[in-house]
């Protein structure tokens, strides 16, 4: 059985830290938004051989995330429902494929979105042993951000780490300019860089103005909503991305600019009317020598997996 499925990114709307835990795990408060620009994930699974594979292209040395896909398989298998409904329907190996569309270490959870569509489409096929309460909770043991890419679609209020996810209404038609200069930020180190206090406090922005503006359908107001805590502690060590970001604030066109998760991919909302302005303003970033895309909110859906 050949499967494939596509595997979204995310861009955070809002992004704040409250506090950590006492076991050093950072309590979050973020509005995730999932975006049209996706890893393609492939899955077959086979009679004759046994365990698991992983083939990532282009190869662009990314052991981490090829290893993150291949815990995701492994974990699932490891639980007991869902070993023995492999059993049962004679599969003995799984063998996965990832073509790599979401920059690496760009703050757009491309390794967390594989890790989930593996755990959706693995799930599905073996005729979902685990449940819908089940799988999110065996995601946060892979990532943070895993729960959230498991719904496939959509925008969610999360708090803890994360996880506590609250469905929140689909974005209006926009555009979305998504914008990497390839300077890669250490997230561990830019919450290390939080815990020494290495950045500006705002205490006007709050999640909940992020939510009422998403309620109201207003893209203009969802711009004006924009917050990101990582943008000051992560963008002074990126020069790069801190003039992108400089620039796209300077463009009267968008209606709210931001960051991804701790960064350091920049993004900005256009009007769906202005969607060839913002493939001008990529064309422009490509030329450059940055990743640069287009891409639109992807709405509420529980995506199957095509066989």
């Amino acid at each position: 059985m050949f499967l494939t499925c596509p595997a979204n990114a995310k861009i955070n709307l809002f992004l704040d830290i409250t506090g950590r835990r006492p076991d050093g795990y950072h309590l979050l408060d973020t509005v995730f938004c999932t975006v049209g620009l996706a890893d393609e994930i492939g899955m077959e699974l086979l009679p004759e051989a046994s365990g698991i594979s992983v083939s990532m292209t282009p190869d662009a040395g990314l052991p981490e995330q090829a290893n993150l896909v291949w815990r995701a398989a492994d974990l699932l298998l490891r639980q007991s429902a869902a070993a023995q409904r492999m059993a049962e329907l004679g599969w003995r190996g799984l063998r996965i494929s990832v073509e790599k569309r979401i920059p690496a270490a760009a703050g757009l959870g491309g390794g967390s979105a594989d890790a989930a569509c593996v755990l959706r489409m693995l799930n599905q096929a073996l005729g979902e042993p685990l449940s819908a309460d089940e799988l999110p909770r065996l995601g946060l043991s892979l990532g943070a951000d895993v729960p959230f890419m498991l719904r496939a679609g959509g925008v969610a209020h999360g708090r803890q780490l994360g996880e506590a996810l609250e469905p929140l209404p689909d974005m209006p038609e926009c555009a979305i300019l998504l914008v990497n200069t390839g300077e890669r930020v250490s997230t561990a180190e830019a919450f290390a860089m939080w815990n020494r206090g290495e950045h500006p406090a705002d205490t006007l922005r709050t999640a909940d103005g992020t939510v009422h503006a998403l309620e109201t359908g207003d893209i203009a107001l969802i711009g004006k909503s924009l917050y990101n805590v990582f943008e000051g502690v992560t963008l002074p060590a990126c020069p790069k991305s801190r003039a992108v970001l400089s620039e796209l604030r300077k463009d009267n066109c968008a209606f709210g600019t931001g960051m991804s998760g701790s960064g350091a991919t920049l993004f900005a909302l256009f009007a769906d009317t202005d969607k060839e302005y913002a493939a001008r303003l990529a064309d422009y970033c490509r030329i450059k020598g940055y990743f640069a895309q287009v891409a639109r909110p992807v709405e509420t859906t529980l995506a199957s997996v095509v066989s």
